[in-house]
């Protein structure tokens, strides 16, 4: 692959061991379990969806917790580790995280720790979250939440193409009660995260426009020193009960 830039030599098992201890994640019901790919591999798996990147490594787990799915997310070792050096400022601030393999559609990550999402007797709340692993979290803590690859991911393929089926499905279900967009601490800063949020919303009003008033947006506050924390980071951090109460109190419509 010519203009692929590459990165010091870092032992991928300790970069992902340290990414699930830091967040308590232990990828419960994932069948079959995440795999480790070597560079090269994760590079063929990936394709052009590189943009000039070559991973440390890949994690790939199935891409809508359905172990029967053709396809697979693939989980790009570096993205999430801020201390892994670019060449550049500019490359220093692109940290994609969550790529689907070359040639497949995009899926919404249904953690399959959870079950019955679609039984009507089962009444909850839908919390909508960038980043599969970031939902398989707040599932394993019993918090029910569903994972796009990006912000602006929620369709199949591309800005024209369908919303994910199951997402229709989820928004329009009698037993979803609410339904939360629930981004990272920087999201009201960041013009372009807001654009996004707004376009999804717009998109779920659009799915259930006689229950816009159960649609909220919620953000996590930053860490004491200014970190950016994602919900996983907050739910880990401050413990089930106060995430709670940040959904019960700083959510807004």
């Amino acid at each position: 692959m010519a203009n692929v830039l590459s990165f010091p030599v870092i032992n991928a098992l300790d970069l992902w061991k340290n990414y699930t201890e830091k967040r308590g994640l232990t990828l419960k019901g994932m069948c079959p379990p995440a795999q480790l790919l070597p560079r090269e591999e994760a590079a063929k798996l990936i394709g052009k969806h590189l943009n000039g990147f070559m991973p440390v490594a890949a994690f790939v787990f199935p891409a809508n917790g359905n172990p029967d799915c053709p396809h697979l997310n693939s989980k790009i070792i570096y993205a999430p580790t801020a201390d892994i050096p670019r060449p550049t400022e500019a490359l220093q601030k692109k940290k994609p995280k969550y790529l689907s393999q070359e040639g497949s559609p995009s899926y919404l990550y249904i953690p399959p720790c959870l079950t019955d999402w679609k039984n009507p007797d089962n009444k909850y709340d839908l919390h909508i979250v960038e980043g599969p692993l970031v939902a398989q979290k707040l599932a394993e803590e019993g918090i029910r939440a569903v994972g796009l690859n990006g912000i602006w991911n929620f369709r199949i393929k591309g800005k024209t193409s369908p919303t994910f089926p199951d997402l229709i499905e989820l928004a329009r279900c009698a037993n979803v009660q609410s339904i939360t967009i629930l981004g990272d601490a920087d999201v009201p800063d960041r013009p372009d995260l807001q654009a996004g949020v707004n376009t999804l919303a717009l998109e779920l009003v659009k799915l259930r426009p006689e229950r816009i008033d159960t649609l909220y947006t919620c953000f996590p506050p930053a860490a004491a020193d200014g970190t950016k924390l994602g919900p996983d980071d907050y739910l880990q951090q401050q413990g089930p009960d106060e995430f709670l109460r940040l959904l019960r109190e700083q959510r807004r419509r």
